[in-house]
């Protein structure tokens, strides 16, 4: 059987497509009470912010701002997942606007010393603010939290 390749793989979906599938699971994780079933759809929202094709979807769903809500929570996992789509989605200038227009660095920093003992929101979180400061070329690092 032949594999698909990536060209194959970005084809397959149309871009309303994707857009309604991440509608449907965004719907889900805002209706959902289940800890567990929550969980896993922002880990699913999280795998679609590591491709650039789905930046425009994600954004038309503000899922940056749902990802920064995320961040309020008492849930260790949810957070280690917001904060690693938060970095996924990086890539996009657009993306660190809409986290520093929501203040969203000092809840990234005010995640990480807290749980400095997970190092996967370490790594997300120290990676979010390298490519912030990376795409905010002027200024000083201070700016990433100027809201």
């Amino acid at each position: 059987m032949k594999r698909d390749t990536k060209a194959d793989q970005t084809q397959r979906y149309s871009p309303s497509e994707r857009f309604d599938y991440l509608q449907k699971l965004l719907h889900e994780f805002n209706i959902t009470n289940s800890k567990e079933a929550k969980r896993q759809v922002l880990a699913n929202i999280c795998s679609f912010a590591y491709n650039p094709i789905n930046f425009e979807a994600l954004n038309k769903l503000n899922i940056t701002t749902t990802l920064l809500d995320s961040l309020n929570v008492k849930d260790d996992k949810l957070i280690e997942y917001a904060i690693s789509g938060l970095c996924n989605l990086s890539a996009d200038v657009k993306n660190i606007q809409i986290i520093i227009n929501n203040n969203g660095f000092h809840k990234i920093l005010k995640c990480l010393s807290k749980n400095v003992s997970n190092e996967r929101i370490v790594i997300s979180s120290l990676t979010l603010f390298i490519f912030a400061k990376q795409l905010i070329t002027k200024g000083s690092p201070e700016e990433l939290f100027d809201s």
